[in-house]
């Protein structure tokens, strides 16, 4: 889940620690909530992120990116498949910064790199640890979490972010996290 904020009026603040199933429908409650003609900014806090299930990235970014456009390109089994935006209730095609530090996990580096490869977002921070692999979360009887990696990641134009790390767009002092 998502913690929103809105300190000034028509920045909405997201905290997410780690993408899930209710990511986007807690996000998306939200927006509308709030109604998406009043909001000018997001700001995204992904410094905590632990990563989280890719297919939950996925649905998330369709919440910045018009229908059927192009994400990235997975490679299962060595034969690529492309990633498309998949239908969403609402677009916000307003600016998005998203804040990103040497903590976050995959599925957070996945999501911010689709931002900056695709110019929809700035990144601000340190350079992220370079994991970004899909990966699918599995919840087990005992209630503990099995992370399984499903599949190499490539962005739009076919370059491999898989162990690369995410270099911001804006770098900031550890001093200044």
């Amino acid at each position: 889940a998502a913690d929103i904020t809105i300190a000034t009026p028509g920045i909405l603040t997201l905290t997410i620690e780690l993408f899930n199933d209710f990511s986007y429908q807690d996000t998306l409650d939200q927006i509308k909530g709030l109604g998406l003609e009043n909001i000018q900014h997001i700001i995204i806090d992904l410094r905590q992120n632990m990563g989280g299930d890719g297919f939950a990235v996925i649905e998330f970014l369709s919440l910045f990116f018009e229908e059927d456009e192009l994400l990235f390109w997975v490679d299962v089994d060595y034969v690529p498949a492309p990633i498309n935006v998949l239908l969403s209730q609402i677009h916000y095609g307003g600016p998005i910064t998203v804040l990103v530090n040497g903590r976050m996990g995959s599925a957070a580096e996945l999501f911010a790199s689709v931002l900056q490869k695709k110019n929809r977002g700035r990144i601000v921070g340190q350079n992220t640890e370079g994991s970004t692999l899909l990966k699918q979360i599995h919840t087990l009887s005992d209630q503990a979490s099995l992370y399984l990696t499903v599949a190499k990641v490539y962005a739009h134009n076919k370059e491999e972010l898989g162990f690369k790390n995410l270099v911001p767009d804006w770098i900031l002092d550890p001093s200044e996290d």
